[in-house]
């Protein structure tokens, strides 16, 4: 029993041992996040006191040229010429971003002239602010910041900034100021993309707030004093370079990882910080992984021990599970190890004075060699960029290193292993002493391989696009245009190309073409709306517009069109409305002739019919019984011609433009045609139902020709009746959508299948005048009529059983 309780001894210090390595594990983690952060926050700050140092020299320059000229023209209390003075101003504030102003200010604090024309409302005057009078009182000012003030609406903060003029004499001539809204600040703020959860403030000396991002609303237009931190507080008075801060947060009661650094030349200081919570959350999350796992290696121990205790014939699986532990320990190392390593893009470290070059096993892993950091000279970097990017490549790295930024952003080609070559994007922080000799350079290698490919896949999508396409700028400059818009307008790409394609862009003006452009104005988009274009031969082609401004981050915004080339569209529209016209036309021509046609022909029926009643009853008793037979075979086929002249009449009556359609009650019309029909019912013994349902249903229609609707369709039913049994008619409805769906069943003889289209024709009869009597005309007026009213009707039969009529009929609304 010796040998277990010695494993059971090596187990527990095992264990320890682990627990010790994941509680250095996590600490070590904890560590690295917090020093990344801090990493992140010092870079940032770095970046942005840069930035913003170069701004405010960008605008000291502008600002002393202006304050020379103002100077030879003897000061800023009279200027010779206004409109001249103020186009130079405002030329010069063109020139530097985000500046809403540029006014000269006389030797009392008047403003005199202004770049705008209008001067921005201030809450109280510049002569009676501080840094004009220092701007006043010390010969020697350069240039001089003001506290941040609100304009009069309070609406945004402003900075100051100013210059002061001297007069030949010597004495003061008053100043140059430029006003500089915080909202650009902001802007400038967000353009460097921070961490999520990072927090950028922008200090003066006295602790006042000039800009922070992100903006907070219960911090606008007021002073920071009381929400800075008494450290934050005492590194500023001290007039602190740079330093790093863990602070307690006054304003939302987050613990901050910060670093504040000193804007060069300027009292003005960068806080950049990020909620300890931020990257807490993963640690805490990653610590809560190791230490479950910890635990489930601590349980395995332990159980593979007591069973080892209670079995020593399980040894020699229980040193094989405390392996297979020790290897997802060691797994997990790896694995913890390759997060700190940071993200998917390679990394690299360039130590300059030594000449050393590190590179992360993601790096070589881009370039498909195996993934395992090295450490040489900066040849690893020249050996595999592309030759035709080299001479370049050395350049910028040289330039960059030799100016005094910090930041570095290079797109090279570096060398697969397989020998093509990757579009590789370099980007890089420079560290510098405080002379600004370059000392390291720290950056990633991002892969833009699925990048130029999905670029070269929305190339091809616009180039072989069959509708025209381009992209224009705001006044319809053509910037880029595929095939299909060269053909359409007939011109090459070398002639369109950089040229105003009028009427590309909307502009603005009255009618559609004005309202489009203030809808891309608003909104961004425009159209589509139909328009034409000039062809260089003089012919215009009609075309259909749509685009939508894309605004790409720091650069002019663009206009992506499309144009549709509807000249075939319109011509074929253009024939389409003159050949409704003419069926129209002709169409009113018909009716008017049939109808024209049934009285005249009913004129010479009623004379026939008339002398062959007078033949009758006077020549009667000296005619045979065949006379008499050729007599009312005669009067038979007048009285047929004249019931088919009738419904030839009723149906060119059906669908004429004098028709009054109003809200009809199905139910009414049904009972209407049900009343007229009396003696047939009666007659044939017929019973008839109606559906309950179809008292409620209410359609838009012509009364008149509802009840010959339905009179016709129940008395085809009770004309086609089956001899063996008395006709049973049935009348149901369903509301389907806007549409009353109604159905006439019987059962009487029914109709085949092959004849249900043809039964709905004029004068087309299916069984002879001996059979059933009738002119063949009632189901044409039916389809006619249900046409008429924007529904259609159909017939489903079995043949022996019965028949079904089912039409539709537009619902009313009300």
């Amino acid at each position: 029993m010796q040998r277990p309780r010695w494993l059971i001894a090596a187990v527990v210090l095992v264990n320890l041992v682990v627990i010790g390595l994941a509680a250095v594990t996590i600490h070590l983690d904890l560590t690295g996040r917090r020093e990344a952060a801090q990493a992140s926050a010092r870079m940032l700050s770095g970046i942005l006191a840069n930035e913003v140092d170069h701004y405010i020299r960008r605008v000291s320059l502008e600002l002393q040229t202006i304050a020379d000229e103002a100077a030879r023209d003897g000061g800023a209390t009279k200027p010779t010429d206004p409109a001249a003075l103020r186009t130079f101003l405002d030329r010069h504030r063109t020139r530097v971003a985000g500046l809403a102003e540029i006014s000269l200010v006389d030797p009392v604090g008047r403003r005199v002239l202004s770049s705008t024309g209008a001067s921005l409302e201030l809450p109280l005057s510049i002569g009676e602010m501080a840094f004009f009078a220092h701007l006043r009182d010390e010969a020697a000012a350069g240039l001089t910041v003001s506290r941040p003030v609100s304009d009069q609406n309070r609406q945004q903060r402003l900075l100051l900034l100013g210059y002061r003029i001297d007069r030949p004499d010597g004495g003061f001539g008053g100043a140059v100021i430029a006003i500089l809204p915080s909202g650009y600040l902001t802007e400038l703020f967000a353009a460097t993309h921070p961490d999520p959860g990072m927090h950028i403030s922008l200090i003066n000396r006295k602790m006042e707030f000039i800009a922070r991002y992100p903006e907070p609303p219960t911090m606008e237009g007021a002073a920071i004093t009381t929400a800075t931190s008494d450290e934050t507080r005492a590194l500023i008075e001290t007039d602190t370079e740079a330093a790093p801060i863990h602070l307690l947060s006054r304003i939302d009661g987050n613990m901050r990882t910060s670093y504040l650094r000193k804007v060069p030349n300027q009292p003005l200081f960068f806080s950049v910080g990020i909620a300890d919570e931020v990257f807490l959350k993963p640690w805490r999350a990653e610590g809560m992984r190791i230490g479950l796992l910890t635990a489930a290696f601590v349980a395995l121990s332990l159980l593979l021990t007591l069973a080892v205790r209670r079995n020593w014939a399980e040894r020699e699986a229980a040193i094989r599970a405390l392996e297979e532990a020790h290897a997802e320990v060691r797994a997990h190392a790896e694995r913890l190890d390759m997060v700190l390593r940071g993200a998917n893009d390679g990394w690299w470290d360039w130590d300059i004075l030594l000449d050393e070059l590190y590179v992360s096993p993601r790096w070589w892993e881009m370039l498909g060699h195996p993934p395992k950091g090295s450490r040489g000279s900066p040849e690893i970097w020249w050996n595999r960029i592309h030759s035709d990017d080299l001479d370049r490549v050395r350049a910028d790295l040289a330039q960059s290193l030799a100016s005094d930024l910090t930041t570095v952003q290079i797109e090279i080609q570096l060398c697969h292993a397989s020998g093509h070559y990757l579009p590789i994007l370099m980007r890089g922080y420079i560290l510098r002493d405080v002379s600004g000799r370059a000392l390291r350079m720290s950056g990633t290698n991002t892969d833009l391989t699925e990048i130029r490919r999905f670029e070269a896949t929305l190339q091809a999508m616009f180039d072989l696009s069959p509708l025209g396409k381009c992209r224009a700028d705001a006044d319809g400059r053509i910037l880029d245009v595929n095939a299909a818009l060269l053909d359409t307008v007939g011109m090459s790409r070398a002639e369109l190309t950089g040229t105003i394609l009028p009427g590309i862009v909307p502009q603005p003006g009255p009618g559609e073409e004005g309202l489009q452009r203030d809808r891309l104005d608003s909104t961004g988009t425009f159209g589509p709306f139909e328009t034409g274009l000039t062809r260089p031969d003089g012919r215009t082609v009609s075309v259909r517009l749509r685009g939508v401004r894309i605004k790409a981050d720091g650069g002019p915004a663009s206009i992506y069109i499309i144009v549709e080339d509807i000249s075939d569209e319109r011509a074929v529209m253009q024939a389409l409305e003159e050949r409704t016209r003419d069926l129209a036309r002709s169409n009113a021509d018909l009716e008017q002739f049939a109808y024209v046609a049934s009285h005249d022909l009913r004129e010479p029926l009623r004379m026939v019919s008339g002398f062959l009643g007078l033949l009758e009853r006077r020549y009667t008793p000296s005619l045979d019984a065949e006379g008499i037979q050729f007599i009312a075979f005669a009067k038979e086929g007048a009285q047929r011609m004249d019931r088919l002249i009738l419904d030839l009449l009723d149906f060119s009556r059906i669908g004429r433009a004098n028709t009054v359609l109003e809200r009809v009650s199905v139910q009414t019309v049904i009972d209407q045609a049900i009343r007229n029909l009396a003696v047939g019912i009666e007659e044939s013994g017929a019973q008839i139902a109606v559906e309950p349902s179809l008292s409620e249903a209410r359609v838009i229609g012509d009364p008149t020709q509802l009840i010959s609707l339905f009179q016709n369709l129940i008395g085809n039913a009770l004309k086609y009746r089956n001899p063996d049994r008395p006709p049973v008619i049935r009348l149901t409805g369903r509301l389907d959508g806007g549409a009353w769906e109604i159905s006439v069943a019987d059962n009487g003889i029914g109709i085949e299948p092959e004849y249900f289209d043809r039964i709905f024709r004029i004068f087309q009869r299916l069984h002879t005048r001996d059979q059933f009597e009738g002119t063949g005309i009632g189901l044409a007026v039916c389809r006619k009529i249900v046409e008429h009213h924007g529904g259609r009707i159909w017939i489903e039969s079995v043949p022996g059983e019965g028949s079904t009529f089912v039409l539709t009929l537009p619902a009313s609304t009300d």
